[in-house]
């Protein structure tokens, strides 16, 4: 009897040890899971800036000014031609690439144009950056017009088919004065904001002059509304403001 409980021992002693080293693997098994889907998700966000290169940020440093649209880096939300959506990126967009620049960590990288469709940008998100944010919703967008190819735009107003479109862009000049006898050459940005109504499918370029304007939002009841509000039409508020009016009309 006593060698008999013995064997029952050695046995149930043995069944716990397998189911341990079940348990023991399963755990493993769930761990290694884990590790390969961290590494896999780790691995799409590369895949995502894949064809994106490094930027030098010392590339401009013997031209005056910025190429950049917003004085510093500001929080945004990228969303590429497949849909896919990054949220909470550091960003810029650089008016002299015609290219958004992305910041993770101490590192800065310049995106590839052809993957990324929109770029989000909240006014409440970034208050520092007001004064470049006139709208709570700001967006930069590709492919909204054929004269502007495949460059960003930046949509400052979009309702009932009126859209008020900025173009920014950046070129770099060359200059030389005369300082005590002797030439100095420099260079430095020349920064360039272009505004357009989009109404109906057709594409106009607009001018801070009442008489474009007026012939650009055509129609009667847009002058007695400039008169009312006393628009001067010398701000980029002035061109949202009436965008949005012209948008309720019929």
């Amino acid at each position: 009897i006593l060698v008999h409980r013995y064997s029952v021992l050695v046995l149930l002693k043995r069944i716990m040890f397998k189911l341990y080293l079940s348990h023991y693997k399963f755990s493993l098994s769930l761990i290694f899971l884990c590790l390969f889907l961290t590494g896999l998700a780790a691995q799409n966000d590369k895949i995502a800036f894949t064809n994106s290169k490094p930027v030098d940020d010392k590339r401009y440093s013997d031209i005056k000014g910025s190429p950049m649209y917003f004085k510093d880096w500001v929080t945004g939300k990228i969303i590429r031609h497949d849909a896919l959506i990054y949220e909470d990126v550091l960003l810029n967009y650089n008016g002299y690439t015609r290219t958004f620049e992305i910041k993770t960590g101490d590192e800065m990288i310049e995106l590839d144009g052809d993957v990324y469709l929109r770029v989000d940008v909240d006014a409440a998100d970034n208050p520092d950056a007001i004064d470049r944010i006139p709208t709570e919703h700001f967006a930069f967008q590709k492919n909204l017009h054929s004269r502007f190819s495949d460059q960003f735009v930046i949509i400052l107003f979009a309702e009932n088919d009126v859209m008020l479109i900025k173009e920014f862009k950046v070129d770099i000049a060359k200059h030389t004065i005369q300082d005590v006898g002797k030439a100095i050459d420099f260079k430095d940005f020349q920064r360039k904001e272009i505004y357009y109504l989009k109404a109906d499918g057709k594409l106009t370029s607009l001018r801070y002059k009442k008489k474009v304007i007026l012939g650009a939002f055509d129609s009667p009841e847009v002058e007695p509304y400039i008169k009312e509000h006393k628009l001067r039409l010398k701000t980029e508020a002035d061109l949202i403001q009436l965008a949005q009016f012209y948008s309720t009309l019929d």
